[in-house]
């Protein structure tokens, strides 16, 4: 009796690590946010004396955010972190990379060269970014904080912000989570490229 239930459950474990191989697990998908578009993607512009040349600092994200799973909110105090929705990049890099892209765009026909900050290369009015939190519901609300600083010159504060975004998931899906998170960041741009014509006068 003791033999046939040894056999029965070498059976069972042979069974269940087999089922275990044969199950493919679900496939990794990746997002990107996406930069506004306009007529920053054509023909360079040429800095003249007259252009300002505006500076982007790498942007600053929480560290719940500082990881490759896009983070998902269930309910005021849970979180949860998706293994096979992750970003492309590191979300801090997206959001400078678009950012730059965004202000480019917009401040073009007023003169403005718009560059992600350099060490060696002075810079009329730099920006400095940092995400509060961003995160939101599949299906739901997607709300972000960003607080944006402008320094001229010899790093002179100028202004300082700090605003609220909200909006709506298109659908259940991570691409449509994603796509609320662009058109977020769409808005944060330009709310600060109007500061910056406020500031610099244009």
């Amino acid at each position: 009796m003791k033999k046939l239930i040894g056999i029965w459950t070498l059976v069972l474990a042979f069974s269940t690590v087999t089922g275990c191989i044969g199950t493919p697990s679900a496939p990794t998908r990746f997002y990107m946010l996406d930069a506004m578009g306009g007529t920053a993607g054509g023909p360079p512009t040429a800095v003249t004396a007259e252009s300002a040349l505006i500076a982007v600092a790498p942007v600053q994200v929480p560290e719940y955010l500082n990881r490759p799973q896009m983070v998902t909110r269930l309910d005021r105090s849970e979180y949860r972190l998706d293994e096979f929705s992750r970003w492309m990049e590191p979300l801090a890099d997206n959001l400078t990379r678009v950012i730059v892209e965004s202000l480019a765009t917009l401040l073009q026909a007023d003169g403005m060269t718009v560059v992600p900050i350099e060490r060696f290369i002075p810079a009329d009015h730099t920006v400095e970014v940092r995400a509060l939190r961003m995160h939101g519901k599949r299906g739901g609300e997607v709300a972000a904080v960003f607080i944006w600083t402008l320094l001229g010159r010899d790093d002179k504060l100028l202004s300082t912000k700090r605003a609220m975004y909200r909006q709506r998931a298109g659908d259940n899906t991570y691409a449509g989570l994603a796509e609320a998170h662009t058109r977020i960041v769409e808005a944060l741009s330009r709310d600060i490229a109007e500061d910056i014509r406020r500031i610099a006068g244009r």
